[in-house]
């Protein structure tokens, strides 16, 4: 019997489909496996960063390399129009009119689930204790004049905790941490509207930023200080993370580039510049500190490609980082911290950028002709190019491509099923208005810059705003230390 059934032959079942119809789907099922299996590995660069020279300086023209891009006058101009800006919180005791709505992060966290450091929602009592620190009814509560004594992060609520959008969607969690506004060098002006109950959290206004900073990182200036550090020549760090000698042997912030500082005094090797300090009382002294003359210029440096060309190389590299925050940059904190040492007045953000100077709008200019219709206009090295959330850099043309640099965080692409990522770039880099084109496949969808693009904008080539008709604040201003004026329209 056994030998029987082992030899005994098994039923095989017919096969439900003709032969070339299984096949058919066989083959079917392989391919839709291998183009969902077709997604750029971890870690892959794009093709830009491994053929487009990483250096800014190869992309000059020797012709026009060291040509100023601004007479002196009308760069004398300019930076007078600079520095009007930094010192304007120091010439009034109200809410600034650029502070539109000092409360919007408090709207968000209530109307929309939001996510913690944790990844998890946030928790009605988190919430809670925020819109306490906030004492929003309170504002403005204060109207008195500050500088910072440290590189700080401003913050859209009183907290160094993160806060994202949904971390599980494309373009969203870390590091995008919608609490940071940006960060202030140690020595901007500041203006001090509000404050948490405790005071451990200061509302301050700038120009450039508004938001809540821990109240340690502030000083309070008088007449005299405003005096002795508004009437000066300046210097503009150049580099980040260097040391600044204090002649009192205390420890001071490293260099930050963006940051400018009043010139004292200078030896062949060395600058010596004013550093606000705190004391006990927590009033503003000047401190002097000696800073190499390899990391400073005196401000502003003058603007031509080659003087923009070596400052931007000190960028490259650097880790892409939201709202500046951990020692990097983003695109805006990229493009304003590149023309600061120049003189040339930036916002700070992408959207406020794109609208200085000579605005050129690419809109309306056909698709097949756009990158033509820059390369026309824009002048290398001195021109912004703006799509709705990222600014970059002109440069030039490279081998027919339109050349940026940016800080970028990734370039988004789609698989076969629709479903959206990010190739990760991750820091500074120059590349083409197409990072990433070479995985343009018909299973493979890659979003070119190109057709987002809206507007190129030339920043230095501009009748000068009214704000720099202001005089620099006064050392008679007002000081106020209690409830300040009526409260302004924040919308």
């Amino acid at each position: 019997m056994l030998r029987k059934w082992m030899f005994q032959p098994f039923d095989v079942p017919k096969y439900p489909y003709p032969l070339g119809l299984g096949l058919l789907l066989l083959s079917s099922i392989t391919l839709i496996l291998l183009l969902c299996s077709c997604t750029p590995p971890p870690g892959y660069q794009v093709l830009d960063l491994r053929t487009m020279p990483q250096e800014p300086a190869a992309y000059l023209d020797e012709t026009t390399a060291t040509v100023p891009l601004m007479d002196e006058k009308t760069q004398h101009l300019a930076a007078q129009n600079f520095l009007t800006h930094h010192f304007s919180p120091w010439g009034t005791n109200t809410p600034l009119e650029l502070t539109r709505n000092p409360f919007w992060a408090l709207e968000w966290i209530e109307a929309k689930q939001v996510f913690g450091h944790n990844l998890l929602p946030l928790s009605q009592e988190a919430i809670n204790t925020l819109r306490q620190r906030c004492a929003a009814s309170e504002y403005p509560s204060m109207g008195q004049h500050g500088i910072s004594v440290a590189h700080i992060d401003v913050r859209a609520l009183p907290t160094l905790a993160p806060l994202f959008n949904n971390p599980r969607q494309p373009g969203e969690g870390f590091p995008f941490d919608y609490m940071q506004h940006g960060v202030l060098p140690a020595g901007t002006p500041v203006l001090v509207t509000h404050s948490s109950p405790d005071r451990n959290w200061l509302f301050i206004e700038t120009p450039l930023l508004y938001g809540w900073v821990p109240a340690t990182a502030v000083a309070w200036v008088d007449a005299p200080f405003k005096a002795q550090y508004t009437k000066a020549e300046f210097i503009a760090l150049l580099k980040d993370g260097y040391p600044l000698h204090s002649d009192s042997g205390g420890a001071l912030p490293p260099s930050r580039s963006g940051t400018i500082l009043p010139l004292l005094g200078h030896t062949p090797t060395q600058y010596t510049v004013a550093v606000p300090r705190v004391n006990r009382s927590g009033n503003a002294v000047v401190e002097r500190a000696s800073v190499s003359t390899t990391i400073a210029r005196p401000f502003p440096l003058s603007f031509t490609p080659a003087q923009i060309a070596a400052l931007s190389s000190y960028f490259m590299q650097q880790p892409y980082s939201w709202g500046d925050r951990f020692s990097g940059r983003d695109c805006s904190g990229t493009m304003r911290d590149l023309f600061t040492p120049f003189g040339i007045w930036l916002p700070r953000n992408s959207g406020k950028q794109a609208a200085e100077g000579k605005v050129i709008d690419l809109r309306k200019i056909p698709l097949s002709h756009r990158r033509e219709y820059i390369a026309t206009h824009a002048i290398p090295f001195a021109t912004l190019v703006h799509m709705p959330g990222h600014i970059m850099l002109y440069l030039g043309e490279y081998q027919g491509k339109s050349v940026v640099l940016h800080a970028l965080w990734g370039v988004r692409h789609n698989s076969v099923t629709g479903e959206e990522s990010r190739i990760i770039v991750g820091r500074t880099a120059i590349t083409s208005l197409e990072p990433g084109a070479e995985l343009k496949r018909w299973f493979a969808g890659v979003s070119s810059l190109l057709p987002r693009l809206d507007h190129i904008n030339i920043p230095h080539i501009r009748a000068l705003d009214p704000f720099h008709q202001l005089p620099l604040p006064t050392t008679e201003a007002t000081e106020t230390s209690g409830v300040a004026a009526q409260k302004q329209n924040s919308h």
